[in-house]
């Protein structure tokens, strides 16, 4: 999804009234968060807030509570709105990427794993984390790097390895690639055995269907 159309899917959701029936309530969470006495729990399954300190440090703790009831707010809107499902799924895609985006762990004062490392490795990780920064602006457009590129090599298919006797073609990928993949599978519909024999047939001729198996699952016999 390109930047308009986050935009556009947020402005779908971005109805008057539903957000001053919201606004209220999340102020209100947000007074209870302040105070001390809110009984949001932080997920124990996100991996963004698996730090001890998000729960033993009451300004962190506070930080991230303030933060996952203003994800719950904007949820809620997404699901409320007057959408069909197709604007809906958009509407969740751009609010779960706008979310994404403004979580704490984000900001080196919000992430306190961050902060212990950079301590551990005398500034050292925070180097080494401009120096991605950089490296993603020139060569990855911008988008943040997830794996290491250079030791990763295409190959192909399994079962076509298994039917060549010749060496396993590989090379490695560069940031600037790209690559695509075609694997038989088992998705389909309607009877099998109405399929087209001459498709059955090329497929076993191709080798993405086993004599043994075109005849058990299409009953197509052939040489």
């Amino acid at each position: 999804m390109d930047p308009y159309e986050l935009l556009g899917a947020l402005r779908d959701i971005a109805n008057p009234w539903p957000l001053a029936q919201e606004a209220p309530a999340l102020f209100i969470e947000w007074t209870r968060i302040a105070a001390g006495i809110s009984e949001l729990q932080l997920p124990a399954k996100d991996a963004r807030f698996s730090d001890p300190t998000w729960r033993d440090n009451p300004w962190y703790r506070r930080w991230a509570q303030a933060y996952l009831a203003w994800c719950d707010t904007v949820d809620r809107l997404v699901e409320t709105a007057d959408l069909d499902e197709r604007e809906r799924i958009r509407a969740r895609y751009a609010t779960s990427a706008l979310t994404a985006l403004t979580a704490p762990t984000n900001l080196l004062p919000g992430n306190p794993a961050a902060l212990k490392r950079a301590f551990e490795t005398s500034g050292a990780s925070l180097l080494r984390g401009a120096r991605n920064f950089v490296n993603d602006l020139i060569f990855n457009r911008g988008m943040p790097t997830q794996v290491d590129a250079d030791p990763f090599i295409t190959e192909s298919c399994r079962w076509r390895r298994a039917r060549s006797s010749r060496p396993r073609a590989s090379r490695p990928s560069r940031p600037a690639n790209a690559w695509s993949s075609t694997c038989p599978a088992a998705g389909g519909f309607g009877d099998p055995r109405k399929r087209d024999r001459a498709q059955v047939a090329r497929d076993v001729k191709l080798g993405l269907v086993s004599k043994e198996q075109a005849k058990a699952a299409y009953g197509v016999e052939g040489d």
